[in-house]
């Protein structure tokens, strides 16, 4: 009980907020492109976006990729002054932004991070090794390096026993590289409320931006463990931990989207002239899904009904049933890899 209620407890405690970034935008610099804005709509990144992490990591390094994700999301970090004048930028204050080299380096050391948690999870290292870790045998020891991101330079983090295996290498380099990534996040303890146990006073985080916010999520990840998924509806990432595992979307109101989607491609089908062995085959080729003639017939006839109920007007309003998963997280931001046998992920309660 004691740890489910730390898990529920501390992103809520955690009073971070960010702010979008208004018309975001390329200049040149001096040296680099530069993307720079002004603020926009303030949010809470850790209880409005808990896969955010995920969706930075995955982005391409291009600047029309980051310059989406600022205006949805916000600049990664705050900058020094001494960074914010940007040549040619024509504004009556100075802008504020960061070098595409920048951006990108981030995103790269990011996805580094989560890239050895995927491979840890599956259980198949191999695809990391030598490419992102490597063991270098050194006497009756062997240095873990990991290649970085920046300059594809080999750094050397730690030396472990001659025997270590290889998965222990990566959990070695994976817990080194999240803890530089929450070197900026804090633990702090926070008015809690008398709706809370104890004293009213609660362990929580105090972070300072955008980049330890995402890395302060992996670690968390990784350490309750959670598992997310794709919207098969919005395509963004979301919180699938605990979620049934044939639940392909992220809110209520992208299940409805989904349901749409293939009742209109049925209908679509069925108005071709397609037999229903034929519209069956055509819909688990597009969409991926196991159906039946008669499913594939009361898709249809549900898309002709809804067509006909708006007469071929705007789309049919539907009441969205608010998504109450909860995201819990632990008490501490780093990764601790205990032995071979037992990661992070596979710990007990």
């Amino acid at each position: 009980m004691t740890k489910l209620f730390l898990e529920s407890t501390m992103v809520q405690l955690t009073s971070f907020e960010w702010s979008r970034m208004s018309e975001a935008e390329w200049v040149d610099s001096e040296s680099d492109r530069v993307l720079v804005g002004g603020l926009g709509e303030e949010y809470a990144p850790l209880k409005d976006e808990p896969a955010l992490f995920r969706k930075f990591a995955e982005l391409d390094d291009t600047e029309a990729a980051f310059a989406g994700f600022a205006r949805k999301y916000g600049d990664y970090k705050v900058l020094d002054l001494t960074m914010r004048h940007v040549r040619g930028a024509e504004s009556s204050s100075p802008l504020s932004g960061h070098p595409l080299t920048h951006w990108q380096q981030e995103r790269q050391k990011l996805a580094q991070a989560v890239r050895l948690w995927e491979a840890l999870k599956s259980g198949h290292v191999g695809g990391v090794v030598d490419s992102d870790v490597k063991m270098e045998p050194t006497g009756d020891a062997v240095r873990v390096r990991f290649k970085r991101p920046a300059d594809s330079k080999w750094e050397t983090i730690t030396s472990l026993p001659k025997s270590s295996s290889d998965r222990r290498a990566v959990q070695t380099a994976l817990a080194a590289l999240v803890t530089r990534g929450c070197a900026g996040v804090n633990t702090a303890l926070a008015v809690s409320g008398p709706k809370y146990r104890g004293v009213g006073v609660g362990l929580t985080f105090a972070v300072s931006d955008l980049m330890g916010a995402m890395w302060l999520q992996l670690a968390m990840a990784i350490d309750v463990p959670r598992e997310h998924s794709k919207c098969e509806g919005c395509g963004e990432w979301w919180d699938a931990t605990g979620a049934r595992s044939t639940r392909d979307y992220c809110s209520e109101k992208c299940r409805q989207s989904i349901i749409r989607t293939r009742q209109d491609k049925a209908r679509e089908l069925f108005d071709q002239g397609l037999t229903p062995a034929k519209v069956v085959a055509a819909m688990t080729k597009e969409f991926g899904v196991t159906t039946t003639p008669e499913q594939a017939k009361r898709w249809a006839a549900a898309s002709k009904n809804r067509r006909g109920a708006r007469g071929g007007g705007a789309d049919c309003i539907f009441h969205a049933i608010p998504d109450t998963h909860s995201t819990p997280c632990r008490t501490a931001f780093h990764v601790i890899s205990d032995t071979d046998a037992h990661d992070a992920g596979h710990r007990s309660s």
